[in-house]
């Protein structure tokens, strides 16, 4: 599902489905280390930055589902966002304006 969300050419209801996926599989525990296995929240913080608010909101919903009662994860996901905090607050600013 991470290729097709990264992949420029796909068609945009099929960004939305795979988007929509990953928010599933990330509440299921064996989805979520999956997700993490695969490198996860480096590709999510990534998919923050693209131009579908869709995505871009899938991304912050997989994110939080994955850190979820999980403190490991949760290690992982305050580290992605200090890091990345000014795009992740412009996208979080853009999601509440409707942009």
């Amino acid at each position: 599902m991470l290729k097709i969300l990264f992949d420029t050419s796909s068609e945009s209801d099929k960004l939305h489905k795979a988007a929509d996926n990953l928010v599933v599989l990330s509440r299921d525990e064996a989805g979520a280390e999956r997700i993490f296995r695969e490198g996860g929240p480096t590709a999510l913080v990534e998919l923050l930055e693209q131009n579908d608010p869709y995505v871009r909101l899938s991304a912050i919903r997989t994110l939080s589902a994955l850190c979820n009662g999980h403190q490991a994860r949760v290690s992982v996901k305050q580290w992605a966002v200090m890091f990345n905090a000014s795009k992740t607050c412009a996208v979080l600013d853009a999601l509440l304006q409707g942009h």
